[in-house]
């Protein structure tokens, strides 16, 4: 026991000489790891910085509760992964206790650090299902730490743990939005003691994450928790980013784990709680979405986040009335969709049944997809309806109702600083893929070899300082080039609710331009545009004119196919599909 006291003593009277403490109070002080960035600036790292109390037990399917640091704490180790199932090999990775942050300083000498600094708090994506908050998976983030950005990477309840709702446990669902946002409290809380500045906070998310920011910028809980949003790749409005009919999957969760009590499902193994068979997955304009995602709530709860559907809630001024930057990849999802050599419907939109002109949706669609000379036409659409189309339309509603900017850029460049292309293996296909974008913000995989070689990597530099450039001078003033001396050949302006013509937005390719947006041009865009009205909003008089002029032999051929899939639909206790209702 002496013993282990002494070597306690040790690992903490090492704080003393160690520059990278923060103070809490006089009974509670974290150890960081000091070290530099790769352009020599001084750097403290605080890893696994717990933000809420572990939600397991009895909090587990329970809302966050906020953690007060307590006693000594060790920062020097990233931190553990929310639980989530391994995409190459199915296993179940991470634990409970996940709930913590990464916490990346420009060095400041002394204890009082008199000068505060922005900060930027990153939000994972991963379909609210997978990712956590280790900035080591890009490295570090070493450009903005030399612009004097702090930076703050969180961790958020995923898939089951995450999202579940099922009101007759009490179990609200919306957990992982909850804990981004019981992260922000806690860093309005305690972040000015790591040097920050609590009222220079900007919220940026990616894919799902960037769908995170875009709630929390709508959610009346979350207002005056950030100053700024930059969204990558992803909106509330996009179709995985919220399930319209969570109850299915919800009872065939139940069913197979055979638990009719809360306390039986806060007590299983969290691992029985995951599937490889993805029952809960569902489709819309043939993607696959996962069923365990965000999910509308009682309005008479107070403490919930999403109440109105979030197709119906953009159309209102957002609750945070603040700068925003949008942005997303020139093909995004169009590698990952290489697979797809059919067109399918799918039902992951709002309806209460199956009406006959959904069915004459599909039927105009798979008309459009013989029609078209394009090989990879249903990728097209699938990349358009689930990622291109619900961006843009955010950024129309965002610029007709806030009075802030709004500042819209598509990144075009394909440079070895990318990282879903190797993942994938498949660095032969061209075009910059979702999530290219963030190995241009922090510090790409590759940092070490494109150090030691920065002429044969000088180009992915040169995109890689100025993309860091327009995010940090955005942290820091609302504006990504307020600094018209230092770049006087490059004024981003603000996305304009002007005609489509007018609309002018930043294209980062090698090198950075004020292009024109060409929507209006464009004949997917402007082919789906009314199928959306219609499946959301109930406007179908375009489409049903677009139905009527469809050839009557187009539409027999399609009837013939549905009959033949439907014909044994249902069998085996499969589930009927949607489409199947029309005969």
């Amino acid at each position: 026991m002496l013993l282990f006291l002494l070597l306690e003593a040790l690992s903490f009277s090492s704080a003393t000489k160690n520059p990278c403490v923060v103070e809490f109070g006089s009974n509670s002080s974290g150890v960081g790891v000091f070290d530099e960035t790769f352009s020599s600036t001084p750097q403290c790292s605080y890893y696994g910085v717990c933000y809420a109390e572990a939600p397991v037990g009895s909090l587990r399917f329970m809302n966050p509760v906020l953690h007060d640091p307590r006693g000594p704490q060790n920062y020097t180790k990233q931190g553990t992964m929310c639980p989530q199932m391994n995409t190459h090999n199915g296993s179940i990775m991470g634990v409970e206790d996940c709930l913590v942050m990464d916490i990346i300083t420009p060095f400041v000498p002394g204890p009082s650090k008199p000068t505060k600094l922005p900060v930027l708090v990153y939000i994972h994506g991963g379909s609210f299902v997978n990712g956590y908050s280790g900035l080591g998976l890009w490295k570090g983030a070493d450009l903005l730490i030399d612009k004097n950005v702090i930076v703050v990477s969180i961790n958020y309840r995923l898939k089951v743990l995450g999202f579940l709702r099922h009101p007759e446990f009490n179990i609200t669902g919306n957990f992982g939005l909850k804990d981004q946002r019981t992260a922000l409290l806690w860093i309005q809380k305690y972040i000015h003691l790591f040097g920050g500045d609590p009222t220079r906070v900007t919220l940026m998310g990616h894919s799902a994450g960037g769908a995170s920011v875009i709630y929390h910028l709508y959610a009346k809980t979350s207002k005056g928790l950030f100053q700024q949003v930059i969204s990558l790749g992803g909106t509330m409005i996009a179709p995985w980013a919220l399930n319209y009919k969570p109850q299915g999957i919800t009872a065939e969760l139940l069913r197979r784990l055979n638990v009719t009590l809360l306390e039986e499902l806060q007590n299983i193994d969290y691992k029985k709680l995951f599937f490889d068979d993805r029952f809960d997955f569902s489709w819309y304009f043939t993607m696959i979405h996962d069923g365990f995602v965000p999910t509308l709530e009682d309005p008479d709860d107070p403490e919930a986040f999403i109440t109105v559907p979030p197709h119906t809630l953009i159309l209102d001024k957002p609750a945070s009335d603040v700068p925003l930057i949008v942005g997303q990849t020139a093909t995004e999802y169009r590698l990952m969709l290489k697979y797809l050599e059919f067109f399918i419907m799918g039902s992951y939109f709002p309806h209460k049944s199956w009406q006959p002109i959904y069915y004459d949706i599909a039927k105009l669609v798979q008309s459009k997809i013989n029609a078209s000379d394009k090989p990879d036409i249903i990728v097209q659409l699938a990349n358009l309806a689930s990622g291109y189309y619900p961006v843009k339309r955010t950024i129309q509603h965002l610029v007709s109702q806030s009075s802030s900017p709004v500042y819209y850029f598509q990144f075009e460049y394909e440079g070895r600083f990318g990282y879903l292309k190797r993942d994938q293996n498949q660095t032969n296909q061209h075009g910059a893929a979702h999530g290219d974008e963030l190995g241009y913000i922090f510090s790409p995989l590759v940092e070490d070899e494109a150090v030691a070689d920065r002429e044969r990597f000088r180009t992915e530099w040169s995109v890689h300082e100025e993309t860091v450039q327009l995010v940090s001078d955005f942290v820091k003033f609302g504006n990504p080039t307020p600094q018209v001396d230092i770049q006087p050949n490059l004024v981003w302006p603000q996305y304009s609710e002007s005609d489509s013509t007018d609309r002018k937005y930043l294209n980062i390719g090698q090198n950075l331009e004020i292009i024109p947006d060409t929507d209006s041009e464009d004949d997917l865009f402007n082919f789906y545009e009314p199928i959306y009205e219609c499946l959301y909003y109930h406007n179908c008089d375009e489409v049903e004119v677009m139905v009527k002029s469809m050839k009557r032999t187009e539409s027999s051929q399609f009837d013939n196919i549905v009959k033949m899939m439907c014909k044994n639909a249902g069998k085996n206790g499969a589930e009927i599909p949607d489409m199947c209702y029309a005969f």
